[in-house]
């Protein structure tokens, strides 16, 4: 900060500087002969300095002199009532505590890159008023590096250059002329795509204002466009392309052949863009294909990318590529279109048999679980159950006959050109809008997903299906003949359930929707049946049979009120069999002592007096049966042991199959008879008969009396050694 000085102060001043300038070539003498001419500069300095704080003492205290007498009290001086009132007190504001300043402060900067300053005055004239006479407003700024001058923006304002980009542009997604603001920017793909049309389109204008106008637009986009196509023309005769011309092979609405986990894949390209990050580069096409979530057929979004590579590459050994370089493309059309029908069969409920690889669903993990294989199994197939699972993950999709164009327009500022070298940006997310059709055109095939979403009934798992692997239900026709009980009760059963699944009885309660199932209770020793006679009547029902144990709905009470409600639910949409194996823990007469379980019994009676399907409930004891589970029971049914009869029926049953063998078996009705004194259970017979079988395939023979002798008489050394341990 200067201190005040009057004119005398400067005039000595300058004179102490002109003798400090005529000793300076002495002392510069003398001591340039002793150092360099730096430490004689800062020698200089430090002179120069010294001789101005001299300067203003002395004129410090010349002032003081000429100051008139006053009377001085301590360090603070009194001065007359004249002074007074002539002289300013200084303006103090006041102190303001950070942020309770009442006003706006306004900042102003003319571009982004510029610095922050005070608004003075109204904002300056805007760009858009000064040039709104011009056709064309084009902007252009130089490089990062401030050397190549490059094409920063081109504003279109002239109508005839407007009319004619909406016919250019027309049915190009993503481009809209009929916006307030429309700017054209960097790197002007669009214009590569429909450069053909553009020259074409130009060629036929008769009016001559309008040629004026868009061959300036011409003129100045020319430039940008001409080196990409000859470059990319020169490299397509060579069936070769370099990593920064990929994007010219990926025009919107491309079809695309893709290699992935699943097999072969065609897709529609809806855009291409380069994703950068601090290592690498990878291009990115977002991809269109139709998929089913449950209540809409449309289209979902799936992202397909090429890693960065040098040089040049053959454009054949591209994955993805466009369809256009892919030799064998209408045998992968064909394949793809019948793969597509089983997809679009499969849309809604359906029971079906499934082999193969599937991926389970564990809903709201962040983990991807690991593929598992099943071989036989039963499967239900039904997107829209499986997305009400976890609904987060239900994906929204785009309807089949809807126009993308509608869904990205955008407001009247909007820059639609986008650079292929934008950031990432909300992926995969269309919102939702009314259903659309559910069938699919002869040409849409060839896009269908090839999973399908259901339940897998062996594993009692959500999971995602190979489409292609699904298949009808194998039936087991003449299961529910070999069921070994009396005829009467196979009679019995059988009416209930076809009663009960096909809903011709429209008995009800007193109050509207309670006790509309049938619950039949198989009780018995094991191995006599009650599991079989489930599983009968769903192949005789042709219908799902949901079979667990009573162990799998949990130990807590909320836990097996949340589990029971769901499996409740999903066989009473199904119209499937439920099978609740060894329930004793329900069924057992409720103590007072025993509060934990007479909650589990509660709930189970509560959520059973709603249901609406059929269920078995199978138990080897009711020795103590809870009253209230008799009243809900409709039909109870015990197994009395197997006699000699029975037992040799279920060992013909095993050992004389009704399917085509290698070798046919040699046991005979006498060595049947000889089993069938032996005091076996169903169970145990299956499984001797399947371990004989074992032995009988090693020797390369059929099944004989002397492999079932072997396996009983293994079995009863193991059992006689188990009893001998336990007298021990």
């Amino acid at each position: 900060m200067k201190h005040p000085s009057n004119s005398a102060e400067e005039a000595a001043e300058h004179d102490s500087f002109s003798d400090a300038a005529e000793n300076i070539p002495q002392a510069q003498d003398f001591r340039i002969a002793q150092c360099d001419l730096a430490t004689e500069m800062r020698r200089l300095t430090d002179a120069v300095t010294a001789m101005r704080m001299d300067v203003s003492k002395t004129s410090t205290d010349e002032v003081a002199d000429d100051t008139p007498d006053s009377a001085v009290v301590g360090e603070k001086e009194v001065v007359d009532s004249k002074s007074d009132e002539t002289a300013e007190e200084p303006v103090v504001e006041p102190t303001v505590e950070p942020g309770m300043d009442k006003t706006a402060k306004e900042l102003y900067r003319k571009e982004r890159y510029h610095d922050w300053e005070e608004l003075e005055g109204d904002l300056p004239e805007d760009d858009d008023e000064k040039y709104k006479k011009y056709a064309l407003v084009v902007r252009h700024e130089r490089d990062a590096d401030g050397g190549n001058v490059l094409l920063h923006s081109v504003k279109i304002q002239s109508p005839h250059v407007r009319d004619f980009l909406t016919k250019v542009f027309e049915g190009y997604r993503g481009v809209y002329t009929n916006i307030r603001r429309l700017t054209l920017r960097p790197p002007y793909h669009e214009f590569y795509y429909r450069w053909d049309k553009f020259q074409e389109l130009l060629e036929d204008i008769k009016d001559e204002l309008a040629k004026e106008h868009i061959e300036l637009l011409h003129k100045v986009i020319a430039p940008e466009i001409k080196p990409h196509l000859e470059a990319k023309d020169d490299m397509i005769k060579q069936g070769v392309i370099s990593y920064d011309y990929l994007w010219a092979l990926f025009p919107p609405d491309t079809e695309v052949y893709a290699q992935t986990e699943s097999g072969e894949r065609l897709y529609m390209a809806r855009r291409c863009w380069y994703r950068k990050n601090l290592r690498s580069t990878t291009f990115v096409v977002d991809c269109e294909y139709i998929d089913y979530n449950g209540s809409l057929l449309g289209y979902g979004t799936d992202r397909l990318e090429i890693d960065q590579y040098g040089g040049h590459t053959e454009i054949a050994e591209l994955n993805p590529i466009p369809t256009s370089f892919v030799p064998n493309i209408e045998d992968v059309r064909r394949k793809l279109t019948a793969r597509g029908r089983s997809f679009e069969n499969l849309i809604g409920v359906h029971y079906k048999g499934y082999s193969g690889l599937y991926l389970p669903h564990i809903p709201r993990a962040w983990l991807q679980p690991r593929k598992r294989h099943i071989e036989n199994g039963r499967v239900v197939i039904d997107a829209k159950l499986f997305h009400e699972q976890d609904p987060d993950k239900k994906p929204r999709l785009r309807p089949l006959d809807s126009d993308i164009r509608e869904k990205e327009k955008a407001d009247d500022d909007y820059d639609y050109y986008q650079n292929v070298y934008d950031e990432e940006e909300n992926y995969g997310r269309q919102e939702e809008v009314k259903p659309g059709r559910l069938i699919l055109k002869e040409e849409e095939y060839c896009y269908c997903s090839p999973f399908v979403t259901g339940y897998n009934l062996t594993s009692k798992q959500w999971a995602t299906f190979e489409a292609a692997r699904v298949i009808e239900v194998q039936w087991s026709h003449d299961a529910f003949e070999k069921l070994v009980l009396p005829f009467d009760y196979k009679e019995l059963i059988l009416s209930f359930a076809e009663s009960q699944l096909s809903h011709k009885d429209n008995f009800d309660d007193i109050m509207a929707g309670k006790g509309q199932g049938f619950i039949t209770l198989l009780s018995g020793e094991p191995g006599v049946g009650k599991t079989l006679t489930a599983e009968a009547v769903s192949e005789q029902m042709r219908c799902p049979l949901y079979a667990m144990s009573a162990g799998e709905l949990g130990s807590d009470a909320a836990e097996v009120e949340e589990n029971l409600e769901k499996v409740l639910e999903i066989c009473a949409k199904w119209g499937a069999v439920l099978l609740l194996d060894e329930c004793d823990v329900f069924l057992e007469e409720r103590t007072l002592s025993d509060i934990h379980r007479n909650k589990l019994v509660s709930v189970f009676l509560r959520l059973l007096e709603y249901f609406k399907g059929l269920m078995f409930l199978t138990t080897n004891r009711v020795s103590s049966f809870d009253s209230a589970f008799q009243s809900r029971i409709h039909l109870t049914i015990n197994y009395p042991a197997l006699d000699q009869a029975s037992r040799r029926a279920i060992w013909e049953t095993f050992v004389r199959p009704n399917i085509e063998l290698q070798h046919k078996s040699t046991v005979t009705a006498l060595h049947l008879d000889e089993l069938a004194g032996m005091r076996l259970n169903g169970r145990e017979i299956k499984n001797i008969v399947k371990t004989a079988r074992l032995l009988s395939n090693r020797k390369n023979v059929g099944l004989g009396i002397d492999h079932i002798r072997t396996v009983l008489r293994i079995k009863q050394d193991s059992v006689s050694n188990s009893i001998i341990a336990e007298d021990d």
